[in-house]
């Protein structure tokens, strides 16, 4: 209807970036994934009533690479939304 013309698709955010950072070594490995989600409207109408905040997510993982006699073991660990957040 005429009402949504121009606005921000629902549950879509307005803005959004992602930021990777990683490091390796010949046998460790680290890497933290940082992610952003702006304001997103839960109407077509782009009412502030009804609107969810942003988010921020934090990833991190941990990797060791165990050499055995033939192979190589690749061993990592991770962590997702690090710090809990509700989105």
């Amino acid at each position: 209807s005429w009402f949504t013309i121009g606005k921000q698709l629902v549950y879509t955010p307005v803005h959004m970036a992602t930021a990777h950072v990683s490091a390796n070594t010949k046998k460790y490995s680290a890497m933290v994934l940082v992610q952003y989600a702006g304001k997103r409207f839960t109407e077509a109408r782009n009412s502030y009533d009804f609107d969810l905040p942003y988010y921020v997510i934090c990833n991190a993982g941990f990797g060791k690479k165990i050499d055995m006699q033939h192979h190589t073991l690749d061993v990592q660990v991770s962590c997702n939304n690090l710090f809990n957040m509700s989105y």
